[in-house]
């Protein structure tokens, strides 16, 4: 398990990391992402998909606890290799 902790992942550095992590996988990793709050426009979370789609990644995997949580969906959080917390509230 690696743990990678990145307050600006569009800073040089970060990138350089996540580029790191990334290529160190034989294959595309699937990210998921948990909503540090309700977006009803998922507006961070398209910009974020959009981000990771640079690595070969995919970004196919949205939780949000404050509305429409299924256990199937923290199951499917739960299955990918890299998990994205959003901004905010998630610690």
């Amino acid at each position: 398990m690696k743990l990678v902790l990145l307050s600006d992942p569009q800073s040089r550095a970060a990138q350089q990391a996540i580029s790191h992590l990334f290529n160190d996988s034989n294959a595309p990793l699937r990210v998921g992402y948990l909503a540090s709050e309700h977006e009803s426009e998922r507006h961070y979370y398209l910009q974020t998909q959009a981000f990771y789609s640079q690595f070969n990644t995919q970004l196919n995997c949205y939780v949000d606890l404050q509305q429409g949580y299924s256990d199937e969906k923290f199951n499917a959080l739960c299955q990918a290799d890299v998990i994205h917390l959003a901004g905010m509230k998630t610690m």
